[in-house]
């Protein structure tokens, strides 16, 4: 059998390399002669795997070497033994092997270790707010250390599991939204951790979340914040782009405020500066061109409630403003179709749209007698908000909608 064997392995050197030789010798150790050794009984594969466990490769000489079986009576043994339940699976007998060397070894050098482990474990179990209460501490106490970062790592791994979706167990039933205890991980991990590579991405994943719940605001400040924290971030060209995504989604529509469109417009327009090639093959220039079409038609939205209301004037001087910044909209075109039916007369309904009335003029009378200028806003009692200026009422009594002379 032996000769079979050497003569096997021979021909396996010619085809494939010492690489494999290796592979096949390892095999040929780890087989039914240390099933036996480990008292196992023959062909009892967990024999195998308790062999292969306590084998660890010597990277200088390439060789596996055979480590020592753990002793159950020393702190390191009973600790090992418990990591390698862990390893097979066996989580609540990993647990009970840990409550045991905790009660036992309580003060030791490997208490971080142990309770690095405890929390795998009852994350594993699916109790992660167990597992949060015992690395939240674990991250301050063992600072700097290896014991931290890997702590580190599971509780960014138990925000991203709290804010997929998974609720927090209560009387052993998931019945709460966790949400919130998945954002407090990543804003300390941000906050406290700055120089830990999961700062950013405990940012980025925050921003994700709100964009993914649709609240735009909150993701593009968080966006925000992660250009402004890591400027040179992996993730800068992506959260600029998601920022400007996320002013441009918070924009409800003509009849509502137009500050997301402005900043939309200003993020975009420094991804195509920073970022030429890719705006071009991700059109950023037709999403500019639908900014500024939107832009002007809620210009056009605030003249024509001026007009509504008599307040010719004010109406006037919206109308120009959008066929002065916006002339190749389809706004402008309205625009100037209004003007030139206001010029003939035809749509002074206060009597005061008079043609000469200059746009010095015009300014100075909308903003001292109801305090909405160009490019000031109005909250009418059609929906129109355009942004910080007076309101406008819906009824002839408001008190910027009289029509009862100059506006």
């Amino acid at each position: 059998m032996d000769r079979i064997i050497s003569h096997w392995l021979a021909c396996v050197i010619q085809r494939h390399g010492m690489v494999t030789v290796a592979v096949v010798a390892f095999l040929a150790v780890s087989g039914p002669p240390a099933v036996a050794q480990d008292g196992a009984g023959g062909g009892d594969s967990s024999g195998v795997t308790e062999r292969a466990e306590r084998l660890q490769l010597d990277r200088e000489s390439g060789e596996w070497k055979v480590l020592a079986a753990p002793d159950p009576e020393t702190s390191e043994g009973s600790l090992a033994i418990a990591r390698r339940l862990f390893s097979n699976g066996e989580y609540r007998k990993a647990k009970k092997s840990l409550t045991q060397w905790i009660k036992r070894y309580g003060d030791n050098p490997l208490w971080g270790d142990a309770m690095l482990l405890s929390a795998r474990v009852e994350k594993a179990l699916g109790n992660y707010h167990v597992a949060y209460e015992i690395l939240d501490p674990l991250v301050e106490e063992y600072r700097g250390t290896q014991v931290a970062r890997s702590a580190l790592d599971e509780l960014f791994n138990i925000a991203e599991v709290y804010l997929s979706g998974v609720k927090r167990k209560t009387w052993g039933m998931r019945l709460f939204k966790a949400d919130d205890l998945g954002l407090d991980i990543l804003d300390k991990i941000s906050i406290s951790f700055p120089e830990t590579t999961l700062a950013e991405l405990s940012l980025k994943t925050k921003a994700d979340y709100f964009m993914r719940e649709a609240d735009f605001l909150l993701a593009e400040i968080e966006y925000a914040r992660l250009l402004e924290t890591f400027p040179n971030s992996r993730y800068a060209r992506y959260a600029l782009r998601r920022s400007a995504d996320a002013a441009l989604a918070g924009f409800a529509g003509v009849l509502f405020d137009d500050a997301p469109l402005v900043e939309a417009e200003e993020r975009y327009k420094v991804y195509q500066t920073q970022y030429s090639g890719l705006a071009e093959q991700e059109g950023i220039g037709l999403i500019l061109n639908d900014i500024s079409e939107k832009r002007a038609a809620k210009e056009y939205e605030i003249g024509d409630y001026y007009h509504r209301t008599g307040q010719v004037r004010a109406a006037k001087l919206y109308f120009k403003s959008t066929v002065t910044h916006w002339p190749e909209s389809i706004a402008a075109s309205r625009s100037l179709a209004r003007l030139r039916s206001m010029g003939s007369g035809s749509g002074d309904e206060s009597g005061s749209g008079d043609e000469s009335v200059s746009g010095d003029e015009i300014e100075f009378e909308v903003d001292t007698g109801s305090g909405v200028g160009a490019g000031s806003g109005v909250d009418a009692g059609s929906g129109i908000d355009a942004g910080s200026g007076g309101d406008a009422g819906s009824d002839a009594g408001g008190e910027t909608g009289n029509t009862g002379g100059g506006v």
